[in-house]
């Protein structure tokens, strides 16, 4: 079994002589925090958890293709009367592009219907978007 460690870190935030909590200028940009964003507080036992703003992108996702190696017969594709898609490099290219604009950039979350890794550009997508710092999440079943 596979145990997954989490990467945890603490930051002191202050409140100032009015009152208001303040941030460390990091976190406050790492969560989308501009002057007039507003966030959702929710209070519990002895703690208080902050919502990023609903105006922040946290997840892109990405599917590469609908294509999947395996024939399950379990699969809901097996109901579809669709063509087997998949992504072109200019679509990539345009979203890579609006990923390298946003000040925080989101994670991006590789799967969906099909096996993401049947796509054969993937693995160098993934690299692209790992350049730019980005959290990467990919799903996939990975017997070729």
């Amino acid at each position: 079994m596979a145990v997954l460690s989490t990467k945890s870190t603490t930051a002191w935030a202050e409140v100032d002589e009015n009152g208001r909590l303040v941030l460390p200028p990091e976190v406050a940009r790492q969560y989308g925090l501009l002057p007039g964003a507003k966030v959702r507080i929710d209070e519990g036992h002895n703690f208080v958890k902050m919502h990023r703003p609903v105006t922040h992108l946290t997840k892109v996702y990405i599917e590469p293709t609908v294509a999947c190696n395996l024939d399950c017969i379990t699969c809901f594709r097996n109901a579809w009367d669709q063509p087997i898609g998949r992504m072109t490099e200019e679509i990539f290219e345009r979203i890579f592009a609006g990923l390298k604009e946003l000040d925080p950039i989101p994670s991006v979350y590789f799967g969906g219907i099909g096996e993401p890794l049947f796509h054969q550009k993937t693995i160098d997508w993934i690299r692209r978007i790992k350049d730019l710092e980005a959290k990467v999440e990919l799903i996939t079943m990975a017997q070729f």
